[in-house]
């Protein structure tokens, strides 16, 4: 192992400080120094060093100066494919054993990452395995080619197509509410405005005040845990299947009187999801959506991105509907000095506004606004009445 260390290996950065911190230095604080050592290679690679010993541990982080701004129009993805392929095996490593080799040897993070115009892999380990995690390292960048082979680099060819796929990265926000009416009005009763008398001391000069907020529906976020690549972060999208109704044909919206025998979710076999509860009541039909990475697996094919987005606009929470009103008289008793008499009524009408839909197919409640817990966006009616003594 250690000559061949010596052999191929060109420049590893160990170091504890690669992720940069930029910060402001207030008034009279001095910002903190990492010292650090930094040479070059006799090759011309750049090597930086940071030692703290306050923890048994080495990170080591490896930057290569390439990316998707090397690519040329029309030939891109490449970059990323080389990121995935770097895991899949080399000469002296063995076929996906580098994860394997620096999991059992106790490491915590282990990943690698594509940028615009750079590629890192890193991992942290214990610090008496520093020489393992370097001579992996230095065996996938010398020697990463000899453990190429064909089916290696299918396994992971069909991560890239959709890698540049921007159709899917077109969506509505989360938030997004495509329609919102806001009227916020103070109004005094014109009832015995003027009437000097007792009947007008006790009732005029009452004003109404209210709040009223109505908005359209936010768009479902269909949960995002498709089976992913391992060497990725996970969050792969869900696919709909062609010419499958997402709502079925006789859609059945949940009520509390079925709520203790409700299951609209959704079992996946080889990526294709079928009903908990065939023929029960359900707002959406679960052979419309596919886990695209388990169904190509299971057909000997590849990791690949489904073709819905995070969130999508034909498909709403219901209405937020809420009003809000106060009764307010003010009476003055003597110069600079008045009685203030409120009556506050939130949420008026009492209505019961569910929240989000329930996005993943996986789950008992999967369709209905509000989820398992049916949250509501809006508190229950509360009255209150305040009196005021102002001087």
């Amino acid at each position: 192992m250690k000559s061949l260390l010596r052999h191929s290996l060109c420049a590893i950065a160990v170091a504890a400080l690669l992720g940069s911190c930029v910060c402001q230095a207030q008034a009279g604080h001095k910002l903190p120094e990492i010292k650090y050592q930094e040479f070059k290679l006799s090759n011309g690679l750049q090597v930086l060093t940071h030692e703290d010993h306050r923890l048994p541990l080495v990170a080591v982080d490896l930057w290569y100066h390439v990316g998707p701004l090397n690519e040329k129009p029309g030939r891109t993805g490449f970059a990323h494919l080389f990121e995935h392929m770097m895991f899949e095996g080399s000469e002296h490593v063995g076929e996906k054993a580098h994860i394997k080799y620096v999991q059992s040897a106790g490491a915590t993070d282990v990943n690698g990452t594509t940028d615009f115009d750079r590629t890192n892999y890193f991992e942290t380990m214990p610090s008496n395995q520093l020489e393992l995690a370097m001579w992996l390292e230095s065996d996938r960048m010398g020697f990463l080619m000899e453990g190429l082979n064909r089916e290696l680099l299918t396994n992971q060819r069909d991560v890239v197509p959709d890698t540049y796929d921007t159709s899917m990265l077109w969506g509505p926000s989360d938030f997004d509410a495509r329609h919102m009416l806001v009227l916020n009005y103070l109004y005094e009763l014109p009832f015995f405005k003027n009437s000097t008398a007792l009947t007008g001391k006790l009732l005029g000069g009452w004003q109404i005040s209210g709040i009223q907020r109505y908005q359209a529906g936010s768009p479902a976020v269909i949960n995002e845990y498709a089976t992913a690549n391992p060497y990725s972060t996970g969050n792969y999208r869900y696919s709909l299947i062609p010419g499958q109704s997402v709502f079925g044909s006789h859609p059945v919206q949940w009520t509390p009187a079925l709520n203790a025998t409700w299951n609209s979710g959704c079992f996946a076999t080889n990526g294709i999801f079928q009903p908990n509860n065939p023929g029960g009541p359900s707002p959406v039909n679960c052979g419309a959506f596919m886990d695209p990475s388990a169904a190509s697996l299971s057909a000997g094919g590849g990791y690949v991105f489904g073709n819905l987005p995070t969130a999508v606009s034909w498909w709403r929470s219901p209405g937020f509907k809420d009003e809000d009103f106060s009764l307010i008289k003010r009476t003055e008793v003597h110069e600079g000095q008045a009685i203030l008499l409120k009556f506050d009524a939130q949420n008026v009408f009492n209505r019961h506004t569910f929240g989000g839909i329930d996005g993943n197919p996986g789950d008992q409640f999967f369709g209905v606004p509000g989820g398992g817990s049916h949250s509501v966006l809006n508190s229950p009616r509360t009255i209150q009445a305040t009196i005021r003594y102002e001087f």
